[in-house]
């Protein structure tokens, strides 16, 4: 494995989100250096990784916005018209966009995509904890090799097609979360800086 791959994660800085942190530390690492290792190999494929990642956050956040019955969440027509739209992307690894441009995913990225939804719902649904260390370890290294930019351009196709049935403040949210998993900015400054231009671009209109 590339020594880039291992210098872009701060495990100390991953330890400050809390579903990380009750994670044996040991072994949360070596799943990370191992699905990094997995995922390296995909390299060509990640700005499709980042758009589906991009959608399937996007919703999950609305997704549990409604089960929370926070005050913010969408109604419940809408709520499932955004689950509906990112399980077939997921399912069927292809997206018509309203504007009509067809995406489908590299078929190599089938199975590695479908091994990740697997140990998300052993992880979530069966409640096994070794599959849900395992999932929270391909999204760290999934967020870290695909970066930052990546994720951003994927945010902005969807803030471009899906504004209005996503929402300027779901699309935000999506984006802060996969941010959290990306240990590479180095200072406080640094950060805010880009959550500010975060927040302008997810809601400006133009």
């Amino acid at each position: 494995m590339s020594k880039n791959h291992l210098i872009s994660v701060d495990f100390d800085k991953l330890n400050n989100i809390p579903y990380i942190n009750k994670f044996p530390p040991v072994a949360f690492r070596k799943d990370v250096e191992e699905a990094l290792e997995f995922w390296s190999q995909y390299e060509e494929h990640y700005d499709q990784v980042a758009l589906i990642r991009a959608i399937e956050c996007t919703n999950g956040c609305i997704q549990y916005a409604y089960r929370d019955n926070e005050d913010y969440a969408l109604p419940l027509e809408q709520t499932r018209e955004c689950m509906d739209l990112s399980m077939k992307f997921i399912i069927r690894k292809e997206l018509t966009l309203p504007n009509g441009e067809h995406i489908k995913l590299h078929r190599d990225l089938g199975p590695a995509l479908d091994k990740v939804r697997l140990l998300y719902i052993d992880g979530f649904k069966k409640q096994d904890k070794i599959a849900l260390r395992k999932f929270y370890a391909n999204s760290v290294a999934m967020f870290n090799l695909v970066g930052y930019n990546r994720i951003k351009n994927a945010v902005g196709i969807v803030k471009q097609h899906y504004n209005d049935l996503f929402t300027p403040q779901f699309i935000f949210f999506g984006l802060n979360y996969m941010k959290q998993f990306l240990q590479v900015l180095n200072d406080e400054q640094t950060q805010k800086e880009i959550d500010e231009e975060d927040f302008i671009y997810v809601y400006s209109h133009e």
